[in-house]
């Protein structure tokens, strides 16, 4: 556990099988980042570079599987024409690519925060770009793989990855719940 969050274990840590997960049990400094004393500055600026960072690879894995999907749909035939010349699946493709670039907008943002602004402010963007990149990136690998039919589903194909790699993002250091929470108690603490 780190500061309340715990790593996945188990089933979860088995959910990306393109990264290995470890389980901290103990600090080894008092100077760690991991350090109970560490309720600063430092460890807000650590834990909104890591959710941004998060963030970003979310972004990465919708931009990679959104590509490979609309490139195989303009190949796939159905009825005599490509699947790509389907109306349906045209807005379905659009409805993710204005996912993607929400995602990314927020993700820069978040980016942006942790250089520039200061530990609470970033670690409130990268809460906001985790929380959203969390919920469009497994909307939209799980769309993708929908493109692929049957065959994205098989262990030759690339599509299960991406949504492995996409859950495992949503669900490290928080899920969307989880950030939508803490925004939410934060936006309530500075009414009162």
């Amino acid at each position: 556990r780190v500061k309340g969050y715990a790593i996945p274990t188990g089933a979860a840590v088995e959910h990306d099988l393109t990264r290995k997960c470890v389980k901290v049990d103990r600090v080894a400094t008092e100077a760690s980042v991991w350090s109970k004393e560490l309720e600063g500055e430092r460890y807000l600026a650590w834990r909104a570079m890591a959710l941004t960072m998060l963030a970003a690879d979310a972004v990465g894995v919708m931009d990679g599987e959104l590509g490979r999907a609309l490139a195989f749909v303009k190949t796939r035939e159905k009825f005599g024409r490509p699947v790509a010349s389907f109306q349906v699946i045209q807005h379905w493709a659009a409805d993710m690519k204005v996912s993607l670039e929400a995602s990314r907008a927020v993700a820069v943002r978040a980016a942006w925060s942790c250089d520039a602004s200061t530990s609470r402010e970033a670690l409130y963007w990268a809460r906001v770009a985790k929380a959203y990149t969390s919920m469009c990136a497994t909307t939209v690998t799980e769309g993708c793989l929908q493109f692929f039919g049957g065959a994205g589903m098989t262990w030759s194909a690339l599509p299960h990855l991406y949504l492995r790699r996409a859950a495992f993002d949503a669900a490290i250091l928080g899920g969307w719940q989880e950030h939508s929470l803490a925004l939410g108690a934060e936006m309530l603490e500075e009414a009162r």
